[in-house]
């Protein structure tokens, strides 16, 4: 009985412990300079108790919502102690992202389209066992911002999916979710075959960026808003309330899912000589020429990067003026490293269409395979 007692008397002060600190939820937004963002930062944090909403952005986006606070809540509290905003530049805003999820319990993806209306889903047509039709055909646009596609994958590296909630218009969940399928790795598959020497594609060709989407299939929930919903105030608003409620229900919820691998916040970030495990296996991996919050894929199995100025050397004028030999693209976007054992070959990802290569001995490029 007073074993029993003594676990009793502990839980209670551990449940009060816990009541008393301040949780961290953090909203990634697809634009900059977004009203709707700042009126939905405003509204939650009066929703939620004991949290602190986290942001990242430029100074001046800063100011215009600390500015947005005092003119529209009429209370004593301070800024701070409901919203904290994290200063960043182009050069640092992927490392501020990086360290701000690290800490968070529960993140809102904010998604909205890059212009006015979605980019148009066009397949690519393929003659018989054209597969070279597929992947010669042009990248598809990117969905969003680029900055918030990059993001989800500090998501999965972070194993912060089953804690995401995504927020988004109510009419963009049927076009979103279409996306998300397509953009599966081995979802229902790339391709159909129609009869015995013809293969219809059945996605459009999409960038390791909107390929991010498929990932967001292992989010926690969805909260479909309506363009108004965002400028009443908050206790009139049904999605807002569904969205305190969904948050609520993430914290309440163990600190983080179990998975084989959890890297630590400090092995995502910067350059190192030293070998890191890193996703997404988490084999030990030396990169010590980019930082590693700026991949969009880092190639499985123990590698260590090569020197870009060194690849640069050894590549033909005509390599560096193709670029990427399946989608184009800059040279620089290329990921270049070696494997464990295999220091002879380099080898190549690409930042922008996921294609893996070789570099030959004549300077050439050779593309390896397409798929992941």
């Amino acid at each position: 009985m007073r074993n029993q007692a003594a676990r009793t008397r502990k839980a209670r002060k551990a449940r009060s412990r816990n009541a008393r600190v301040q949780r961290s939820v953090v909203l990634l937004r697809s634009f900059k300079d977004d009203t709707p963002s700042w009126t939905l930062a405003l509204n939650l944090s009066a929703l939620l108790a004991d949290v602190k909403l986290t942001l990242v952005g430029s100074e001046a986006e800063g100011q215009a919502l600390r500015d947005a606070w005092f003119r529209t809540r009429q209370t004593k509290e301070s800024f701070e102690q409901h919203i904290e905003f994290i200063t960043a530049d182009d050069n640092s805003w992927r490392r501020h992202v990086v360290e701000a999820l690290g800490k968070a319990d529960c993140v809102i993806l904010h998604l909205a389209p890059k212009r006015k209306t979605w980019p148009i889903l066009r397949v690519p047509h393929m003659r018989k066992e054209g597969f070279g039709d597929f992947f010669s055909a042009p990248l598809m646009d990117l969905i969003t911002g680029p900055s918030v596609l990059h993001e989800i994958a500090y998501l999965e590296r972070l194993n912060l999916l089953p804690r995401t909630i995504l927020w988004i218009h109510r009419s963009h969940a049927g076009y979103l979710l279409r996306i998300m399928a397509h953009a599966l790795p081995h979802g229902g598959g790339w391709f159909k075959r129609v009869d015995a020497t013809h293969v219809r594609a059945l996605t459009p060709r999409l960038s390791a960026r909107n390929r991010q989407l498929g990932k967001l299939c292992g989010r926690h929930g969805m909260v479909l808003h309506r363009s108004r919903d965002v400028k009443t105030y908050p206790r009139r608003s049904k999605s807002l309330l569904e969205l305190r409620d969904q948050v609520l229900l993430v914290l309440s919820k163990e600190r983080r899912i179990k998975s084989h691998f959890q890297p630590t916040t400090n092995a995502l970030v910067g350059k190192s000589p030293l070998p890191r495990r890193l996703p997404p296996d988490g084999e030990l991996k030396v990169i010590q020429f980019v930082n590693v919050e700026d991949l969009m894929r880092i190639p499985p199995f123990r590698i260590s990067d090569v020197d870009p100025a060194t690849v640069l050397k050894s590549l033909s004028a005509d390599s560096i003026a193709l670029g990427c030999p399946s989608c184009q693209c800059p040279i620089k976007q290329i990921f270049f490293y070696t494997r464990d054992r295999e220091h002879s070959i380099v080898r190549g990802r690409c930042q922008e269409c996921e294609g893996y290569m070789t570099l030959e001995d004549d300077g050439t490029l050779f593309l390896a395979t397409y798929l992941l």
